[in-house]
């Protein structure tokens, strides 16, 4: 399993228990899914990560 793939199965997981009649622990799940996609996001446009010129890289030292 890659990276790709245990990123989706951690997300149908964190689904399921979205589903949850506890709100915070919605809440949080939601938060989790938020950050998977990023992550899925991240993965899918790898020449946009900081550190490969990207507009959101943070300024050099000093700057």
């Amino acid at each position: 399993m890659n990276d790709r793939e245990a990123l989706l199965a951690m997300r149908r997981h964190a689904e399921a228990l979205a589903c949850s009649e506890d709100p915070l622990l919605a809440g949080a799940v939601a938060q989790i899914v938020g950050i998977i996609d990023g992550l899925l996001l991240a993965s899918a446009f790898p020449e946009q990560a900081p550190g490969n010129g990207h507009a959101f890289e943070p300024p050099p030292e000093g700057g």
